[in-house]
């Protein structure tokens, strides 16, 4: 550094502006030694480059505007330094996250306070809460984030995490978000199962409330027939109520297994009843479950399995009851017939509608999945 730039530095920037660290004096500690280049001195001489290009061009000699004993190249040089450093940090951060394994949570006795802002706890006031990601205990001010935690915590729903642990799983987020988002449902339900189906109801519900809850939905439903193809899809709709532990409103989509001819033929008639007790868990992205449920109507009845993929904000327990029936209007319209049936529909000869192109697809590659 020119003498000229060290006195100008050491009037400007030390003395008055104390722009140095704690514990460090200037440049005097270092003159007269061999000094090795850091990341500080490089911040100090662009602090310094900027400030005599300002001086220069305030006072009109352009002239002066360049680096004292660092280049250009070498400045540009260390940015991509640390850009790489930085990269390479983050992806190692990224993938020490998603190979965490669960911790073992504190014992509530073990904190009588905040482990982040030091708060004491109060069995009203302000409760204890765990981070589930690092097994820590904080005040419910420091623990509002939800969180998508890694493969190996084995819970798919968001959980509640301290600030720091919040921020630290930020990064794999969209990573762990496509991860669940790309589940398929057949992954959920028993292959056994699958294979020996009769048929499928695929219905979506939306079902919102606070311990009496409302549910209305729509969907299809499909048979298999004895040469294995699948029979053109039946419309229908669902109404119900519910009523238990439970609050909020949530969005499901219910994959209902016909695993009887019975059950197929509970399908086909106007309208049945299905009563079947349930256990909801659904924050935010996705949330999955099964159960059994009975259904009676004038088709019949027959016992079923539902498997059902949530999402929303709805948690709890409950006695649910509804009413599913065919959407005869909405069939004769698709068919072009005023007096067809569920039943010709599901167990009739009816070709396949192209319309339905995307659905058969769909069971294709299921079926595809099935025999491997």
């Amino acid at each position: 550094m020119l003498g000229n730039d060290h006195e100008e530095w050491s009037r400007g920037f030390h003395s008055n502006g104390g722009y140095f660290p704690d514990g460090d004096m200037g440049w005097n500690q270092y003159l007269g030694e061999e000094k090795d280049l850091t990341m500080w001195d490089v911040i100090v001489e662009m602090l310094l480059a900027a400030r005599g290009k300002v001086s220069a061009i305030a006072s009109g000699d352009i002239r002066s505007c360049n680096f004292s004993w660092i280049s250009s190249h070498l400045l540009e040089q260390a940015w991509q330094e640390m850009a790489q450093t930085l990269t390479e940090a983050n992806f190692g951060n990224a993938r020490e996250i998603l190979e965490a394994e669960p911790p073992r949570w504190l014992a509530d006795s073990t904190a009588s306070a905040c482990m982040l802002c030091g708060v004491r706890f109060h069995p009203i006031m302000c409760s204890r809460h765990h981070c589930r990601f690092c097994g820590g205990i904080f005040c419910g001010e420091c623990s509002k984030g939800r969180s998508l935690l890694p493969v190996k915590f084995r819970i798919a729903d968001p959980q509640r995490v301290c600030d720091v642990c919040c921020v630290r799983l930020q990064t794999v987020q969209p990573y762990l978000m496509d991860q669940a988002v790309c589940l398929k449902p057949e992954k959920s339900i028993p292959d056994a199962i699958l294979r020996q189906a009769k048929g499928l109801a695929i219905i979506t519900v939306v079902k919102v409330g606070v311990m009496v809850t409302y549910n209305v939905g729509t969907g299809l439903v499909v048979a298999r027939r004895e040469d294995g193809s699948w029979s053109p899809p039946s419309a229908v709709s669902s109404f119900g109520m519910g009523w238990g532990a439970q609050a909020g409103g949530e969005l499901t989509d219910f994959i209902i297994v016909l695993r009887t001819n019975d059950a197929v033929k509970t399908f086909c008639g106007n309208a049945h009843v299905s009563m079947g007790a349930g256990l909801s868990a659904a924050v935010g992205v996705i949330g999955r479950a099964v159960e059994a449920d009975l259904r009676a109507g004038d088709g019949g009845y027959a016992a079923c399995y539902t498997y059902s993929c949530s999402k929303g904000a709805f948690v709890g327990c409950s006695l649910e009851g509804s009413i599913v029936t065919t959407r005869a209007k909405e069939n004769s319209r698709f068919y072009g017939s005023q007096s067809i049936s569920a039943s010709d529909i599901l167990l009739g000869s009816l070709p396949r509608p192209p319309a339905a192109a995307i659905l058969y697809r769909a069971l294709a590659d299921l079926s595809q999945k099935l025999e491997r």
